[in-house]
């Protein structure tokens, strides 16, 4: 399912649209809506015995799943600070990134996000902060050692090849 896929009015008019591809196009007010990633950023969070901070999700999307700590980004956010905010969010421990990792496109509830990873470095031992963060759909953020994860329920988009 994409961005646009239960889009029938233009959210400006309120007149019927039409789809072309990868847009929505309302004929009647000339809005145009694009079906774009969403940008998130996550990181790798060490701690300083090597463990690795993860959380569970308890609610769907992904149910179940292991995921790293992290959300979106802000319309004016950098990417950066977008990670320290959400980390402090969900944990209350600062960031020190390391390594930008990489990006790639993930799918996430109807949407497709635009994961952007850094490894980095935490201290301290990580509390839940607030209810409305992203991670209330979670379990409390842990440190793990990466060797117990072998046996552990990832994304079919995470596993091995």
């Amino acid at each position: 399912m994409g961005a646009l896929d239960s889009w029938r009015f233009c959210p400006l008019c309120g007149e019927a649209i039409e789809k072309i591809e990868d847009r929505a196009e309302c004929p009647a007010c000339g809005y145009v809506g694009y079906a774009n990633a969403v940008p998130g950023a996550e990181a790798v969070c060490f701690d300083a015995r090597g463990r690795v901070l993860l959380g569970r999700r308890a609610f769907d999307p992904g149910k179940g799943l292991w995921h790293l700590p992290g959300g979106f980004l802000h319309e004016d956010e950098h990417p950066l600070g977008a990670l320290g905010r959400e980390i402090r969010e969900e944990t209350a421990l600062e960031v020190e990134p390391i390594d930008f990792l990489g990006f790639w496109l993930e799918p996430y509830d109807g949407r497709v996000v635009l994961c952007l990873a850094w490894a980095a470095n935490v201290s301290g031992e990580p509390v839940p902060v607030t209810i409305s963060s992203s991670c209330a759909g979670s379990s409390r953020m842990t440190f793990h050692r990466p060797p117990s994860l072998r046996s552990r329920t990832t994304p079919p988009s995470c596993q091995p090849l």
